[in-house]
C-alpha cells in the first residue's frame, strides 16, 4: 500500500506541474504553492486520502514529500503554509 501512496502522491504532483506549468512556477517564486495551487491540491488530496486512509496515521506523509520535491522544486519553504493534517508535519 505504501508504494502504491507513493505512486498516486507522484503522479497527482507530476500532473499538477505539468497542466499549470506557469502557475507552477510563479508559485514557487512567490513561496504560496499551496494558497495558489489549492483547488488542484484539494482535489488530488481527497484522493489520496479516500484511496490510502489505512495509512493516513502511519508517520510517513508522501504528498507532502513529493509537493516538496516536484512542485517546490526541494524547497520546503515554497509550499507556504501546508494545509493538510499530517502525521510527520508537527507545527
Amino acid at each position: 500500500m505504501h508504494r502504491r501512496a507513493k505512486r498516486v502522491a507522484k503522479v497527482a504532483m507530476q500532473d499538477i506541474k505539468m497542466l499549470r506549468p506557469k502557475d507552477v512556477r510563479v508559485a514557487r517564486e512567490n513561496k504560496d504553492i499551496c494558497v495558489r495551487l489549492r483547488d488542484d491540491l484539494d482535489k488530488a488530496r481527497k484522493e489520496y486520502d479516500r484511496r490510502f486512509k489505512a495509512i493516513l496515521d502511519h508517520p510517513v506523509d508522501y504528498f507532502h514529500d513529493w509537493m516538496v520535491l516536484i512542485l517546490a522544486d526541494g524547497d520546503p519553504e515554497a509550499l507556504g503554509e501546508y494545509p493538510y493534517p499530517s502525521p510527520v508535519l508537527r507545527h
